[in-house]
Order: C-alpha cells, then sequence, then structure tokens
C-alpha cells in the first residue's frame, strides 16, 4: 500500500503536509501519529490509527515528520 508522508525535508523547506499525508501530532501530552484530513491556514485535522479526528491550532501545536522506517 502507497502511503504519503510528511518528510524532514519537507519541514525544512517550510511546508506544511498536505491532505493524505502521514505525520506526528500532540495529543494530551503525547505524541500520536495521524493522517491529515483537512487543513487551513490556522488548523488541522488529523485522524488517528483508531479513527478519531483531532483538530488541532498550527501555531499551537506543531506537526513532525514521521521517523522514517525500513522495509526489508
Amino acid at each position: 500500500m502507497f502511503e504519503l508522508i510528511y518528510t524532514q525535508a519537507m519541514v525544512d523547506n517550510g511546508e506544511l503536509p498536505s491532505v493524505g499525508m502521514a505525520c506526528m501530532f500532540k495529543h494530551g501530552g503525547n505524541e500520536e501519529s495521524g493522517v491529515v484530513t483537512a487543513i487551513t491556514k490556522e488548523f488541522i485535522v488529523l485522524t488517528n490509527k483508531e479513527g478519531k479526528e483531532r483538530i488541532r491550532k498550527l501555531a499551537e501545536s506543531p506537526i513532525r515528520p514521521l521517523a522514517p522506517t525500513l522495509n526489508t
């Protein structure tokens, strides 16, 4: 399965993730992975592995790239 991933190179270029990209975000002090389902200049909506939507203010909750994984 092909998955779009928010990368460190994108962060370094000042890019935000696009809809459909997997990334990391904070929720309740913990870091979760999720997929971007909507994004505006101010907010981002992410869906986690359990299918729960999380809405975050971009200025208050930095979105981080996923750590790379190797498929061997």
